[in-house]
């Protein structure tokens, strides 16, 4: 049941202090207007009262790429990699629509927010995203991970795989192994496309604390 308003104020400002970054927290991204109808809602006279109606599901659809913008300028390689995405072997971050600002489209929320919006409003998708601590940047909130295709081994098809910068050789090793959905020997020679160019995925056991990051590993497109 959706608490009275007066009770959503309370809640929300006990869970609404300010928050330092540590590395492994979860931050969530909530359409900007949204969070601006909710708040003004609960400040207001008027849902204090109770009388104002309550705020529509989470859209955060509207933040993310939709299969069906293949035609779409600029979106055409989001949308192709989205719909792989749909059928891939490993679940993956939602991925974000290229050049979302935050205050403007979006705003982050902690896991005590976002849990009480989506427990009392429903809606979403859930667009999660992982405190990581780069070397370049330090603490940060990684809002759009790594977007690569993976290839198998011999030439096998092709496999969208959403990963952090900050993930080391063997973790991404792992993961597109995950990925590709096929057993690989651990001798079997594996690759990523990114920024148009193609490597090899380290063995197990090459370079384990190099990072993507280390390596310049760019998105595909």
């Amino acid at each position: 049941m959706l608490p009275l308003p007066h009770e959503q104020r309370r809640l929300w400002e006990e869970v609404a202090v300010q928050q330092n970054l540590e590395e492994g927290q979860l931050w969530y991204m909530v359409n900007q207007r949204f969070v601006d109808d909710f708040l003004a809602q609960i400040n207001s006279d008027q849902m204090t009262n109770g009388f104002a109606p309550p705020a529509e599901p989470i859209a955060n659809d509207r933040l993310v790429v939709k299969t069906f913008s293949m035609g779409v300028p600029g979106l055409e390689e989001h949308a192709r990699f989205a719909a792989a995405q749909a059928s891939s072997a490993i679940t993956q971050p939602v991925m974000t629509k290229p050049d979302l600002m935050e205050g403007k489209d979006f705003a982050w929320l902690s896991q005590e927010q976002w849990d009480l919006l989506v427990g009392w409003y429903g809606g979403g998708p859930e667009l999660g995203r992982e405190v990581v601590r780069s070397r370049r940047r330090g603490l940060l909130i990684e809002t759009n991970p790594l977007k690569l295709w993976v290839q198998g081994p011999a030439g096998g098809g092709k496999a969208p795989l959403v990963i952090s910068r900050t993930a080391t050789g063997e973790q991404l090793r792992r993961l597109a192994v995950e990925a590709c959905g096929e057993p690989v020997a651990e001798s079997e020679v594996m690759s990523i496309v990114d920024g148009g160019w193609r490597r090899e995925v380290p063995r197990e056991g090459e370079q384990p604390s190099k990072t993507l990051e280390d390596w310049g590993v760019e998105d595909f497109w």
